[in-house]
């Protein structure tokens, strides 16, 4: 999908199914800056979201968890439209090159 808007991000979080669903933004273009740049997240089975998001460079990788789908929609609303206010309201680690599932949940609801 090119372009989605708030309310399109806000429905494809809305349908997102415990363990099986993830939604990856990604910013297109020639003025955009090399390298990997996206913000993805992914509803895991005990109903909790996992939010990462990369700027550009393994060590520029992140990940949180909330249990907020509105936060998570607000978050990929501020990173597709450029923003960084949206990274304050959660707590960040930094997972470079690694993946695995950890990280503590931030706000509800």
């Amino acid at each position: 999908m090119r372009d989605p808007g708030p309310a399109a991000l806000g429905r494809l979080v809305a349908n997102m199914q415990r363990g099986e669903s993830h939604l990856i933004v990604e910013r297109f273009g020639a003025d955009e800056p090399a390298g990997d740049w996206y913000v993805q997240v992914r509803l895991r089975e005990d109903g909790v979201y996992q939010l990462e998001y990369r700027d550009g460079v393994p060590a520029g990788h992140y990940r949180t968890l909330t249990l907020s789908p509105a936060k998570v929609v607000d978050a990929l609303v501020g990173w597709s439209r450029g923003q960084t206010e949206w990274r304050s309201g959660f707590d960040w680690t930094g997972i470079g090159d690694r993946a695995s599932g950890g990280g503590r949940v931030t706000g509800g609801s």
